[in-house]
């Protein structure tokens, strides 16, 4: 536990040291950043994700399991099971099935 104040004005608050905790493919680094949000304040960690990449994840959110990784794990579960980087289905695995109608939208037969 330590104490930081919060840069929007909001006061001292009490957070719980997250440093050096990992949740999922994270590695909390350091403290980015305090909020003052409709329900209190929010604390966001910078974090290290296993691929490499650096970002910033809200507290309550890596507690909780709401986020796993930077975003690298879903562009890979996407790929692993046949979709695009948007969630779509078979839209550029060559599904037979799927095709674009008058307006460019994928749609099955």
């Amino acid at each position: 536990m330590f104490l930081v104040n919060s840069l929007d004005g909001s006061g001292w608050h009490t957070l719980k040291d997250e440093r050096g905790n990992v949740y999922g493919r994270l590695t909390v680094l350091a403290l980015s950043e305090c909020r003052k949000r409709k329900r209190g304040t929010v604390a966001y960690w910078t974090c290290r994700c296993d691929c490499g990449a650096v970002c910033v994840k809200a507290g309550v959110a890596l507690r909780i399991g709401e986020v796993k990784s930077c975003g690298c794990l879903r562009a890979e579960t996407a790929r692993r099971i046949g979709h695009d980087n948007k969630g779509r289905p078979g839209a550029y695995h060559g599904d037979p099935n799927q095709r674009r109608d008058a307006s460019g939208k994928f749609f099955r037969n």
